[in-house]
């Protein structure tokens, strides 16, 4: 019988391929491991420490199923063990030796060729390996011819990293500012969208997160640094971006207390004072200490006595400052007093204080007697008037804390007091001293008496302008010596008082 000789013939592409007789080749197919450059325009292009090339010779149909030894010579610029390293199998069998023999064990269809190239972080530039298929003779029986695929390994690009944000300050703590990373080159520079497994570059914000832009809302100057590398983890770059943040003093501020002079009066409770925060602007929110509703939103608020406080507010929404006062009720006594005529003196009159005083207020009495006599004295003094008449006498009480008045006024009328009573009269009917009459001023009331030597009243009269004729029950009385009385009270006087005498009747 005539042996025959079989030639097989291995093919390495990209992609798998048809041998030209597929009953006497070995099948070949390479792709990369990290099949993230699926995606890319650079499916070809192997990067170091980055892609791996993962080549899969299969057994050829009609080869049966021993056990196959193939001869492989690894060759071109870069040199395995330092810029690559090579393994097959499933127990990953490494080749140390630039020739070296692959199996595929017995059974199997295929065997898997790792090729890895190594990232030594030399700029090297553009590295070939090339990997031959010796021939494989078995004389009588087959011979294969011996195969070559090429590729590049080329250093992995530089990664470059910007970073910016919306602002480089803030005008308040807390204001948003958006930064932004984006980082270029690298491996990732190849991969084109969609990014179905794997994203090209990915970022890490130092406590803040992983997107490439991030809000934040810096409370005082900040750097923010960021943390970038692409899809190959191999090359970080790191940059940082610095947001000032301005440092406001706190805020300080003062409220007085305030006061009212009536129960139901109000007044203002203000702040002044008032320093710190941005300084621009604020807002007052009033309330009282026992109710939260919003009473005022101004700088004062109006408002009766109480308890009441303010928060304070700058734009920066600061920490706001509470503050709190009371508007107090400093309303004095009521006054009040009376007057009296002095008895028997000439224009003088006497007042009396009778006010009343309930109230905790301290406070002092102001008298003005309307004739230019003025006396912060409790109880009165006794003032003399120049001419009789009608006078304002006022008599106020004053807080001693914020002069809150009551005043209590009288109109005081006082007349010059005179009285005259004549000694003698002569009732003949010439017209002449015919009556007897006091003469008298400055009383409220009056009235006369008139007796004879036996104590009998022989006339009386309470109008100021009758007269006494010289009869007795219409006839004429006697003529001799006869006492008079008049009892009186002065203006604005309670006490009452006599002027008494003698007059002679002489006919």
């Amino acid at each position: 019988m005539r042996k025959l000789l079989y030639l097989l013939t291995f093919f390495f592409t990209i992609n798998q391929i048809q041998a030209q007789d597929p009953t006497f080749t070995f099948p070949v197919y390479s792709s990369h491991k990290n099949d993230f450059l699926n995606y890319t325009s650079n499916y070809e292009t192997i990067f170091e420490g980055c892609t791996d090339i993962n080549i899969r010779i299969s057994r050829p149909s009609g080869f049966g199923n021993s056990e196959i030894n193939l001869p492989i010579t690894l060759s071109g610029t870069a040199v395995i063990n330092n810029d690559y390293t090579v393994s097959y199998g499933t127990n990953s069998i490494e080749v140390s030796d630039e020739s070296s023999t692959i199996v595929i064990p017995a059974s199997s269809p295929y065997v898997d060729l790792l090729i890895t190239p190594v990232h030594d972080g030399v700029l090297e530039g553009t590295e070939t390996i090339i990997l031959t298929v010796d021939e494989i003779i078995i004389p009588g029986s087959f011979q294969t011819s011996s195969e070559s695929y090429s590729f590049s390994v080329k250093d992995q690009p530089n990664l470059s990293l910007t970073v910016s944000s919306s602002a480089t300050s803030v005008h308040c703590p807390g204001d948003e500012v958006i930064l932004d990373a984006q980082l270029t080159g690298g491996v990732g520079q190849y991969m084109r969208s969609p990014f179905i497994q794997y994203q090209p570059y990915s970022y890490v914000w130092e406590q803040i997160g992983t997107d490439p832009t991030q809000p934040v809302n810096p409370q005082k100057t900040t750097d923010y640094v960021v943390r970038a590398t692409d899809i190959c983890g191999t090359q970080f770059v790191s940059k940082s971006v610095t947001i000032e943040v301005p440092i406001y003093p706190d805020f300080d501020a003062t409220i007085s207390p305030a006061y009212v002079c009536k129960q139901d009066g109000e007044t203002d409770l203000c702040v002044s004072d008032l320093y710190g925060g941005e300084g621009t602007s604020y807002t007052y929110n009033w309330s009282s200490t026992s109710n939260n509703s919003t009473l005022s939103s101004n700088q004062c608020l109006t408002a009766g006595k109480g308890d009441y406080k303010v928060s304070i507010s700058d734009i920066c929404n600061t920490t706001p400052l509470v503050l709190q006062n009371t508007i107090y009720l400093d309303e004095p006594p009521v006054p009040f007093f009376e007057y009296l005529v002095v008895p028997n003196s000439e224009l003088i009159l006497e007042f009396n204080n009778y006010t009343v005083d309930t109230t905790d207020v301290s406070f002092k009495y102001r008298w003005d007697y309307g004739n230019g006599q003025v006396s912060n004295q409790e109880e009165a003094i006794f003032p003399r008037y120049d001419e009789p008449g009608t006078y304002e006498v006022s008599l106020k009480t004053v807080s001693d804390i914020s002069g809150c008045v009551n005043e209590h006024i009288e109109y005081a009328y006082i007349d010059r007091y005179y009285f005259y009573a004549p000694n003698a009269f002569t009732p003949n009917g010439d017209d002449v001293n015919d009556s007897f009459r006091p003469i008298v001023t400055g009383t409220k009331s009056y009235e006369l008496f008139v007796y004879d030597g036996f104590g009998k009243v022989v006339y009386n009269t309470s109008e100021l302008t009758d007269e006494w004729d010289g009869t007795y029950e219409g006839k004429p009385a006697a003529e001799g010596v006869y006492i008079f009385k008049v009892v009186m009270v002065k203006e604005a006087d309670v006490v009452v008082f006599s002027e008494q005498g003698t007059v002679t009747l002489l006919r």
